[in-house]
């Protein structure tokens, strides 16, 4: 299976206000939605999902019973961070999933500072909402904006950097230049979120 890149802007806020509300309507209406929108999802995996939302919305995050998540709790997640929301969605998916994971990662592992590279691996390895550790099958991250904004600046330069390499050399392999690209857009992704001061969602699909 091709795994892309799901990269958009949205709102923590909303996200966040479903959790510990006790609102048994937005518990029905995620619910629903989750099942009508993948009706062929196996009945425990449709259950699963369900008693994750329903357990946030009816006790809060995280839980404290929970280490590492589950590809349940990652679906239960996008499905509480899709309610509600108006998506400001990139073109990240028209990529790859290796040209972060190998290509920009293995750049900024050389070349990045520390920040950038936890950034980075945070939505390589996700950012949990329910347990202390991401699913490795199904990571995710929601970042708020202000976060965003501090990343942006160690981005640019490892974008600078990568550039000015590649440009220098005689002979640039063949996946030289399309690093070069994938870093220029993904700066830009990140700016079309900063400037509609949106938060940042994020997954691998």
């Amino acid at each position: 299976m091709s795994r892309r890149m799901n990269l958009a802007g949205f709102s923590v806020a909303t996200m966040r206000d479903l959790f510990g509300s006790k609102d048994e309507v937005a518990v029905g209406r995620i619910a629903g939605q989750f099942a009508s929108r993948v009706p062929h999802r196996p009945d425990d995996l449709t259950r699963q999902v369900a008693g994750i939302v329903e357990r946030a919305i009816m006790t809060g995050v995280p839980f404290a019973d929970l280490g590492e998540e589950s590809t349940a709790h990652a679906i239960a997640a996008a499905a509480l961070a899709s309610d509600g929301q108006d998506w400001l969605f990139t073109r990240a998916d028209t990529y790859h999933a290796s040209a972060l994971e190998e290509g920009l990662w293995g750049l900024a592992r050389k070349l990045g500072s520390p920040p950038t590279r936890a950034f980075l691996r945070g939505l390589i390895e996700g950012v949990p909402l329910f347990g202390s550790n991401s699913s490795p099958e199904a990571p995710y991250a929601a970042i708020g904006l202000e976060k965003l904004r501090t990343f942006r600046p160690g981005l640019v330069d490892l974008r600078e950097q990568v550039t000015y390499r590649v440009g220098r050399k005689n002979s640039p392999t063949e996946e030289e230049p399309a690093a070069v690209e994938f870093a220029g857009e993904f700066v830009g992704w990140l700016d079309e979120i900063l400037d509609a001061e949106r938060d940042l969602w994020f997954t691998f699909g």
